[in-house]
């Protein structure tokens, strides 16, 4: 925005020094050219911001289908603990003998699927935290890209209102010095008359010198 300002204020300088020539398509083009170029880097910002978002976006899915893989595999071992218990129910139906002979070999076995669920339990924890922690993180880097936008909005629309004021003054200023080099121009081309005017008042008064110049000779020795 300053350096807009300060080109605005150079051309208005450079038309009244007489260093250069402006009409209105040229300031309009040097100011339009310019609003373009500001115009470019700010769709470019929101581009590259979009981009950002969208990418955002797409972890968030995929962190929540993770999430849901995650949740699937708690309720699977949810449900083997059940049939675990079912089938301890079923034990106390079968002889004694069988038990007995069966309990250890069964309760060696259920202790080491129950250690490997506990692990794999653990395991899935461990990782539903991390993808949740990873979500998180995300979501805070969407709040963030979302502020920077807004902000950017803002400073956007608040350039937008402050170029206006400026443009419409340098319009004022290029309209007065339209009119003060119109001026200009006049009392030149006056001027000009004049001296065509003294000139050959001159010239005619050399004529009429020389002429009195003869006459008193003619006068004095004739």
């Amino acid at each position: 925005m300053p350096q807009l300002v300060y080109i605005l204020w150079s051309i208005i300088f450079l038309a009244n020094s007489g260093q250069c020539e402006l009409t209105w398509g040229k300031v309009y083009n040097l100011l339009s050219s310019r609003l373009d170029n500001i115009v470019f880097d700010v769709k470019s910002k929101e581009h590259s911001m979009s981009r950002q978002i969208s990418d955002l976006m797409e972890t968030v899915t995929a962190t929540n289908q993770q999430l849901a893989t995650f949740e699937q595999r708690l309720s699977d071992v949810a449900k083997c603990s059940q049939q675990l218990s079912i089938f301890e129910k079923k034990l106390d139906d079968m002889d004694s003998q069988v038990i007995g002979i069966a309990t250890a070999e069964i309760g060696r076995r259920m202790s080491l699927f129950r250690r490997g669920l506990e692990q794999e339990k653990a395991t899935s924890q461990s990782r539903f935290d991390f993808v949740r922690k990873m979500q998180e993180t995300a979501q805070s880097h969407i709040y963030f890209v979302m502020t920077a936008a807004n902000e950017m909005q803002v400073r956007i629309s608040d350039a937008a209102q402050e170029i206006k004021p400026a443009f419409n003054e340098t319009a004022k200023l290029l309209l007065q010095t339209g009119a003060i080099k119109k001026n200009q121009d006049e009392v030149l081309k006056r001027v000009d008359g004049i001296d065509i005017k003294l000139n050959k008042t001159r010239v005619r008064t050399f004529n009429l010198e020389q002429d009195m110049s003869v006459t008193v000779y003619n006068i004095t020795y004739i």
